[in-house]
């Protein structure tokens, strides 16, 4: 598991990048 140090950076990292992918996952797959 990742230690909770990690956890938040990840947590920041995935609440930006979910947010980019979520609009871009969409487009992908209608491709």
């Amino acid at each position: 598991m990742v230690p909770k140090q990690s956890n938040t950076g990840l947590f920041v990292g995935l609440s930006k990048g979910h947010v980019m992918n979520k609009k871009e996952l969409p487009s992908r797959s209608a491709d």
